[in-house]
């Protein structure tokens, strides 16, 4: 029972939230600011690490940081390729900000150029549609099952490497509930609905085995009594939106 009650927030919980975001952002701008062609992944990585440490944020709880054909299949932590213009730059945040409050968003940018190819920008379309679809479900009282009904409906070239889940909850730690998609040949494995206190993080990773690049994008979303209110404020990459 404690897990499912560490889904709903108190109100003291939701300042510290915010104040570990605040200082992410910067760490992901100092991310952004520094990966330039020729740099490697683990390199650039290292300065959103920094910039975490030095403003007093607490850890990373992974090395999530991809280029290029690296953004294909998803899940490939940094390592020691080095960026090239036009590529493709997936992040996730997952660190510890503030007093030990986690901060889950994902962000896909574009090294060294505002001109994308158009795959790049079909990719990135249909994960901000994916996003942004699956986001307007959230509402108090829906259940969890009705979410994964409603789901944007993944295209069969990305069925294979999509990302495993729809959403989770999160706080201290990636947390209940860890809402799946739905398997029209199986009872729904989850029970429960969307309720007031929750932070909700919404996933979209859409991959292209023929071009090996993938977008990755998540949002985090806190759950009020009468709305939604979208807590991960960090700007997409302008030029991949155009």
């Amino acid at each position: 029972m404690l897990t499912p009650a560490r889904a709903t927030k108190l109100p003291i919980e939701l300042p510290y939230m915010r104040e570990a975001i605040r200082l992410v952002d910067r760490a992901v701008e100092r991310l952004e600011r520094e990966a330039e062609p020729g740099r490697t992944e683990a390199e650039v990585w290292a300065h959103f690490q920094f910039e975490l440490m030095a403003t007093q944020g607490q850890h990373t709880v992974t090395r999530l940081f991809q280029s290029g054909p690296n953004t294909f299949p998803y899940f490939r932590e940094c390592g020691a390729r080095r960026l090239e213009r036009g590529d493709l730059l997936c992040l996730d945040t997952d660190a510890n900000g503030f007093e030990n409050y986690s901060v889950d968003y994902s962000r896909t940018f574009l090294c060294g150029t505002d001109r994308p190819t158009g795959e790049q920008r079909r990719l990135y379309e249909q994960a901000r549609e994916q996003l942004e679809h699956n986001a307007a479900l959230l509402h108090p009282g829906v259940e969890f099952r009705e979410i994964a009904e409603r789901a944007w409906p993944i295209p069969d070239e990305h069925q294979a490497s999509r990302y495993y889940c729809i959403g989770h909850g999160l706080g201290m730690a990636r947390e209940w509930p860890n809402i799946p998609h739905a398997d029209p040949t199986q009872p729904y494995p989850l029970d429960g609905q969307v309720e007031p206190g929750m932070v909700i993080c919404i996933e979209s990773y859409i991959g292209s085995a023929a071009s090996s690049q993938g977008v990755k994008l998540e949002d985090q979303y806190l759950v009020l009594d009468d709305r939604v209110d979208r807590m991960s404020t960090y700007p997409v990459d302008d030029a991949l939106t155009r």
